[in-house]
């Protein structure tokens, strides 16, 4: 699992994450879905706002259970990639909820969420409490956000 833990690693930071956040705006843009469009880059900014709030709030240090295998070097809690993983999950399943494929864009967004923060504390870089707490943030935010802009969660599935 160690070379998926430091791919995943790489996706989850911020010269990688926001390129992709913003492609994928961009995408709903020109498919006529500006909402989610806007929708999109909401959800990935405004959790990462939070969770900076947190880390500089809290400035927990990284666990020195075990040698890390990539090194970081800002506060622990909460995990950033965690966060940033549980909000793309959130959003892609929010703004896919309708469609015919909707199973296996849910068991990919899950799939996602978990591996990204399981990856954090193999890679010695986590308290499991810091995953948790980036999953649970970066998830409420994005449900929060989508009832703010569109006043309600999407209906039943067609």
């Amino acid at each position: 699992f160690t070379p998926v833990a430091v791919v995943l690693h790489h996706i989850g930071k911020t010269a990688v994450a926001a390129p992709l956040v913003i492609l994928f705006a961009v995408w709903l843009f020109f498919r006529k879905q500006r909402g989610y469009a806007v929708f999109a880059l909401l959800a990935a900014a405004l959790p990462t706002a939070v969770m900076f709030a947190a880390k500089q709030f809290f400035n927990r240090p990284r666990p020195e259970f075990w040698p890390r295998i990539i090194e970081e070097t800002n506060a622990s809690f909460p995990s950033g990639h965690s966060t940033f993983a549980a909000a793309f999950a959130t959003m892609v399943v929010l703004i896919y909820w309708q469609s015919p494929h909707r199973v296996p864009i849910i068991a990919a967004a899950v799939t996602f969420a978990l591996l990204m923060g399981l990856s954090r504390m193999v890679l010695g870089v986590h308290y499991p409490t810091d995953v948790l707490v980036g999953w649970i943030t970066g998830t409420s935010t994005v449900i929060g956000l989508y009832l703010v802009l569109f006043r309600k969660l999407p209906g039943k599935p067609s």
